[in-house]
C-alpha cells in the first residue's frame, strides 16, 4: 500500500501542476489582450483627431476660396503660418491621411479624409470620414433681382 501512495502523490502533483500551468497561461493572454486593447484605442482616438483635423483645414482652405483647392488625393502641411495641400498624403507617427477632393456640382465638393496606420503587420486599421463642403456665399450681381 506505501508504494501505491507514493504513486498517487505524484500523479496528483503533476495534476496540480498541469492546472496551475493553465491558470496561469490564462492570466497571461487576459493580461497582454487588455494592453493591446488600450492600444487600439489610444490609436482610433488619435486616428480620430488626425481626420477632423484634416476636414477642419480643408474648411479654412475652403473659406479663403472656393477655387483653391482642385479635384484629387492631397496631403495637408502647415508652412509659414497657414495650411496648404502638398502631396497626395501625409504622415504622422504610425498614421498616414489622405485628403480627397470630389466635385459634385459646380457649387458641392465631397471630401473624404482616410487615415491609416498598422499596430501589427497583420491588422492595418483604417479610419474614413466623410463630409460635404459647399460654396454657399453669394455671387456679387451688382443690383437686386425682380
Amino acid at each position: 500500500m506505501n508504494v501505491q501512495r507514493k504513486g498517487q502523490s505524484i500523479l496528483e502533483v503533476l495534476i496540480a501542476l498541469g492546472v496551475l500551468s493553465t491558470v496561469v497561461g490564462a492570466i497571461a493572454i487576459l493580461i497582454s489582450g487588455g494592453q493591446q486593447n488600450a492600444v487600439d484605442a489610444r490609436n482610433s482616438a488619435t486616428a480620430l483627431e488626425y481626420g477632423r483635423e484634416g476636414i477642419d483645414v480643408v474648411q479654412l482652405i475652403k473659406n479663403k476660396s472656393w477655387y483653391a483647392f482642385a479635384d484629387g488625393d492631397h496631403g495637408l502641411v502647415f508652412v509659414n503660418g497657414e495650411w496648404i495641400f502638398q502631396g497626395v498624403s501625409d504622415m504622422r507617427d504610425i498614421f498616414t491621411r489622405i485628403i480627397r477632393v470630389e466635385s459634385i456640382d459646380a457649387d458641392t465638393k465631397k471630401i473624404t479624409a482616410t487615415i491609416t496606420w498598422m499596430t501589427n503587420p497583420l491588422r492595418p486599421q483604417t479610419l474614413i470620414m466623410t463630409t460635404l463642403l459647399t460654396n454657399w456665399q453669394p455671387i456679387a450681381t451688382g443690383g437686386l433681382r425682380d
